[in-house]
């Protein structure tokens, strides 16, 4: 449980919380979907807004003021609020639209965080979990405990959930060889290692020079799957059929148009033997 310090500097001056929610923790999420009261702490945790529930400039880490032009910072400002509405209503799907585009004009810590709680409701744990781990390191960077603490606690909730692929490859492997998931490069040292991956389909594919690809579905479940595919060797390419000589064609049309008929000169076309009796 937080501490009360904690909580105390997380409550917003304009919103009155009944008891229940001043002793609210920040693991606050419901098992099916984001509570409000975490969407309450996302504003004031992860964005560090004391009034209301959007983002201060003062508040938020520095940026550099020619990078994103007024106009597509109020863009900005309007996806990500419009983005934590949608998440209080549950509509994962499109507040991850919403806050993806802020994210991309104007990319910001408190964005991050909003986004990794949004794909975390959508039950997009693997992505959920890279984008709290990513913001964590920024808030460490930043010295914004509140958000290193709200990040590490979804993340201890995340983690036990976790599914994993572990990918290997037939032994020797061809050289070159390009591995991919889902159209992602899978490098050589990620090979043989659980890898965190989101519940759904997803497509396992391989190739190298003069090999036939390879390619296969793979169907990952919602919670803690732990999944091994191995790659197997790649087979040959056919080589390609050589085209016929010339020469070879001339002298297979000569052949051809005497089937049938003794090359002997010496003997006159009109006298051939069948079975024993001379024509």
């Amino acid at each position: 449980m937080a501490s009360p310090s904690l909580v105390n500097s997380l409550r917003p001056a304009a919103i009155a919380y009944s008891c229940r929610e001043r002793s609210l923790t920040l693991t606050s999420v419901r098992a099916s979907a984001i509570s409000r009261h975490t969407v309450v702490l996302l504003c004031n945790v992860a964005l560090g807004v004391v009034v209301s529930p959007a983002r201060s400039a003062s508040a938020e880490e520095p940026r550099p003021s020619d990078a994103v032009a007024g106009p597509e910072l109020g863009m900005a400002e309007t996806l990500y609020r419009e983005g934590l509405r949608l998440i209080e209503a549950q509509r994962y799907e499109e507040a991850a639209q919403k806050l993806a585009e802020s994210y991309r004009i104007d990319p910001g810590v408190g964005t991050l965080l909003a986004l990794a709680v949004c794909h975390e409701g959508q039950g997009k744990l693997a992505t959920a979990w890279l984008e709290f781990n990513d913001a964590m390191r920024a808030a460490q960077r930043d010295k914004r405990s509140d958000r290193v603490e709200f990040a590490l606690t979804h993340l201890a909730q995340i983690e036990p959930k976790l599914s994993r692929l572990t990918v290997s490859v037939a032994q020797p492997a061809p050289p070159s060889l390009v591995v991919e998931l889902d159209g992602v490069r899978v490098g050589p040292a990620a090979l043989g290692v659980p890898l965190p991956i989101d519940p759904g389909r997803h497509v396992l594919a391989a190739r190298a020079p003069a090999k036939q690809s390879y390619s296969m579905e793979i169907g990952i479940g919602s919670s803690a799957e732990q999944r091994s595919v191995m790659i197997p060797p790649l087979a040959d390419l056919s080589p390609p059929a050589e085209p016929a000589s010339p020469a070879h064609e001339v002298g297979a049309a000569a052949t051809g148009a005497g089937q049938g008929v003794p090359s002997n000169p010496g003997i006159p076309a009109s006298v051939y033997v069948s079975g024993a009796v001379t024509l």
